[in-house]
């Protein structure tokens, strides 16, 4: 009963220092330290982006959206979080509007360009204030909502909501529009 006993002992101790060395094992060693370590390093999200340029086009790719964007952050596949938006609207390669807005969201979807943020759109004629923007690549034809004025030399034109095409040929104006001619001198 004596050796029973001693084997049995001797059977713990055994399977305890195999225990025991496979958790020594198992801990990974320490890494030794370094000046790299010791300097903090920025980490910069991999969706944000700095100085981009985009360009969107419509189905025929008769139309063209080139945009600058001073820093972008993608939300989703088709959203974007943006600061400093120049673009360029383009009809077969000649300007058609500039835009610009210091900061806003921009959607695509299928042509589809959706801007939200006070935005100015401008051509020779005219100048456009607006809050959102669905301008629609495919068409060739835009409709902003929210607060719309639009400026020429001669008058001022505020309205809740306008439709048109690119161009700016073919305006509607809804929502209370309003009229102001500006007078000479």
């Amino acid at each position: 009963m004596n050796s029973k006993f001693l084997l049995f002992l001797l059977i713990i101790l055994v399977l305890g220092g195999f225990i025991l060395w496979g958790k020594t094992m198992i801990s990974e060693p320490e890494e030794p330290e370094t000046i790299d370590q010791a300097i903090p390093v920025e980490e910069i999200p991999e969706n944000r982006f700095e100085n981009v340029q985009i360009s969107y086009f419509g189905k025929e790719n008769r139309f063209k959206f080139e945009s600058d964007f001073e820093e972008i952050v993608q939300q989703t596949d088709i959203e974007l979080n943006y600061k400093g938006l120049n673009a360029l609207l383009k009809d077969q390669g000649r300007v058609v509007q500039k835009l610009s807005t210091p900061e806003g969201w921009l959607i695509t979807d299928k042509g589809m360009i959706q801007l939200v943020g006070p935005v100015t759109m401008m051509n020779e004629d005219l100048e456009l204030f607006l809050n959102r923007v669905d301008i629609d690549l495919n068409q060739g034809n835009f409709v902003a909502s929210g607060s719309v004025e639009i400026t020429a030399d001669d008058y001022q034109i505020q309205a809740e909501r306008m439709s048109s095409d690119l161009d700016l040929k073919q305006i509607h104006l809804s929502g209370r529009p309003r009229l102001t001619l500006k007078k000479d001198g």
